[in-house]
């Protein structure tokens, strides 16, 4: 199931326009957004620091 852009920034406790910076490319994952993604989400921080803005908009609103 599609997940809303405000709900999956509720689940990861960052404001909506923070997510869609980083959707967008504008902003990078810091270590603390890393941490916390590797928790709910999985994979490593290293990962979520590295990947490019498409794919962490597809693991965040379509599932592993």
């Amino acid at each position: 199931m599609k997940q809303k852009q405000s709900e999956i920034a509720k689940f990861l406790n960052i404001s909506d326009s923070y997510l869609s910076m980083i959707l967008n490319g504008k902003r990078n994952i810091n270590w603390q957004l890393a941490n916390l993604l590797c928790e709910k989400v999985g994979y490593n921080p290293e990962f979520w620091m590295t990947a490019k803005p498409s794919l962490i908009k597809h693991l965040l609103f379509e599932g592993k």
